[in-house]
């Protein structure tokens, strides 16, 4: 560097790491680190929603994935306005994606602790209270099963409630999504 140059206060610039580094490149690489920072994490809320939660998926058809959920959980995605028991006891619990359209169609199904009157004043509370247009409500007095389709927006549900010689009741839920309007 020449003598005027210092003499007018200028400094040479180091990219070692051990000299001083201008503000300008500070702020590219704390931004270049911020950036990483946002990918790792994307990353592994991907995995811990996929992955680690133990969900299995696999191609059912050109453009259809399965993904299902271990046994006694309740795969992601899956409406949870729709469980309307704490705790239940889940059979199984699956969703299959359709590529074109954004479509995705989860499942559950899972033994009741209610009888079968219990589930259908439930579910037919909940769908009306929840805005859903009732093309078809379960009727307690048909036996050993019933069933309710609803619709609102660009979802529909399909619950079925089917009632074994015990008395026990499976409520088997599918739900669409049809993406945006």
């Amino acid at each position: 560097m020449s003598e005027d140059a210092n003499k007018a206060g200028s400094q040479p610039i180091s990219l070692g790491a051990s000299g001083p580094r201008p503000s300008s490149q500070r702020a590219w690489i704390a931004g270049l680190a911020l950036i990483a920072a946002v990918v790792i994490i994307a990353a592994g809320w991907g995995l811990y929603q996929r992955g680690l939660s133990g969900e299995t998926s696999r191609e059912i058809a050109p453009g259809q994935t399965l993904v299902t959920a271990p046994a006694g959980d309740v795969v992601s995605n899956f409406p949870q306005e729709f469980i309307l028991e704490k705790d239940p006891e889940v059979a199984k619990s699956y969703r299959i994606e359709y590529a074109a359209g954004n479509v995705s169609q989860p499942f559950l199904r899972y033994q009741s602790r209610w009888n079968m009157a219990e589930n259908v004043a439930a579910f037919r509370d909940h769908l009306r209270q929840g805005g859903w247009a009732v093309i078809r409500a379960g009727d307690p007095e048909e036996r050993p099963a019933t069933f309710f389709n609803a619709a609102r927006e660009n979802k529909e549900v399909n619950i079925i409630l089917f009632e074994g010689g015990d008395g026990t009741v499976s409520v088997s839920i599918a739900y669409t999504d049809k993406g945006a309007p």
